[in-house]
């Protein structure tokens, strides 16, 4: 009885042994995986009521078409995002339906075991991450799975190009809506291809990716003529696209000004000065590469040139027509040679019709009473903007007066008047 004791406390001892083994194998294997996130027991299924309750985002996942494509909510409206290449399941392996995002994992453990960054929770086992790793390091992905992208190659998860899964890692946050089909619904088509030829995915946007492709922000501006002292948003002129996932990124461009030799940041467009203003459109985004690109516009006067001409009172035989009339545009612009003149006597006949500012001043008033002088001036480089002006010249007889007064009064007024351009 006492040797079967004896064995029985030994069998005890040994049992403990083992348990405390197995029990510091478990701490260390828990902690080796803290990192990471294990599909059986990290991620469990979200209930529709664990959703946001209006969430920002809804991604569309067609199994056809292989895309993902995001739309954000405006105005109660959807409005398109971006879209994404993708890799679903084979065989219809990925679940159709609808889901709302779920739990999230810097890195992930995947069936292999694999790994992959930015995982995000569809439902169940099936998850948004980038194209496998064999270890957890950015230097061990596989080169050949990452060019499948665009067609079926998971075992049921939605695969995406690493810069793609950190999109909806960083911008759909838990409960956002989730719905996969065979749709062919693409607003914008599928983005080009990215090819892998190394262990690093190529759309990483870590600094130390030799392997980095990912390609410029597309930014489109032409020069333009603006019209001087007119208000003009400079992003009016511009469009800013990331073509990794068509998307429009005009809202993220940046807008300086070359003034007085040096760029200054700007909303409006400087219009205050006539003559060419360089602008330079930057973008700065951290899903594609960084762009800019300067663009020239010319600050024009495009409005109607300003007429200063007043009603005055000559005598019987005075000459020109024009005497104190000028016009200039808004930039400075001298146009009182160009104008031309109408004039019509006392009696309400046209005595003259569009004639040149030359011949106005030629003109005699030989008769008594109101004549009516319509000057009209013209922008230099926009014809079509011009500007009319109607004085009253009164013409008296005055037979007291001595004869040559009146050629006096009109030499000094005329002086004046080419003194005053």
């Amino acid at each position: 009885m006492t040797a079967h004791k004896s064995i029985i406390c030994r069998i005890i001892i040994v049992r403990k042994e083992i348990k405390m083994r197995s029990f510091k194998r478990v701490i260390s294997l828990l902690a080796a995986f803290a990192m990471v996130f294990t599909m059986q027991a990290a991620i469990v299924p979200q209930k529709a009521e664990a959703a946001a309750k209006k969430p920002v985002y809804k991604l569309e996942v067609s199994k056809s078409k292989c895309v993902v494509v995001a739309y954000k909510k405006e105005n109660k409206k959807w409005k398109y995002v971006r879209t994404m290449l993708c890799s679903p399941g084979t065989s219809g392996r990925t679940p159709g339906g609808t889901f709302h995002l779920g739990g999230k994992q810097r890195w992930g453990v995947l069936m292999g075991p694999v790994y992959g960054q930015y995982c995000c929770n569809i439902t169940s086992d099936v998850l948004f991450h980038s194209v496998w790793y064999s270890s957890v390091s950015k230097r061990a992905q596989n080169s050949s799975e990452f060019n499948r992208l665009g067609s079926p190659a998971s075992h049921g998860c939605v695969r995406l190009a690493t810069i793609d899964a950190k999109w909806i890692y960083d911008n759909c946050k838990k409960g956002t809506l989730i719905k996969i089909g065979y749709g062919k619904r693409t607003p914008k088509g599928k983005p080009k291809k990215i090819y892998s030829s190394s262990g690093w995915d190529p759309t990483d946007p870590d600094p130390r990716n030799p392997n980095f492709k990912l390609r410029k922000a597309v930014i489109k501006a032409k020069p333009k003529t603006l019209s001087l002292g007119k208000k003009y948003d400079a992003k009016k002129y511009v469009k800013a696209t990331n073509p990794n996932a068509l998307e429009d990124i005009t809202n993220k461009v940046k807008v300086k000004a070359l003034i007085n030799g040096r760029w200054k940041k700007i909303r409006k467009i400087p219009t205050n000065i006539a003559g060419d203003v360089k602008i330079k459109f930057s973008v700065k985004y951290n899903y594609c590469k960084s762009a800019s690109k300067t663009v020239t516009y010319t600050i024009a006067d495009k409005k109607a040139p300003n007429i200063i001409a007043e009603d005055r009172t000559v005598n019987i035989g005075a000459k020109n027509a024009a005497a104190g009339a000028k016009a200039r545009q808004n930039d400075g612009t001298n146009v009182t040679k160009t104008m031309k003149v109408t004039i019509t006597d006392p009696a309400g006949k046209v005595a003259a019709k569009n004639i040149t500012y030359s011949k106005a001043k030629k003109f005699v008033f030989k008769s008594a009473g109101e004549y009516k002088v319509t000057f009209t001036a013209f922008n230099k480089k926009y014809p079509d903007k011009k500007r009319s002006k109607t004085i009253i010249v009164t013409v008296i007889d005055n037979s007291q007066q001595p004869a040559d007064t009146d050629a006096q009064q009109t030499e000094q007024t005329d002086q004046q008047a080419e003194q005053a351009q």
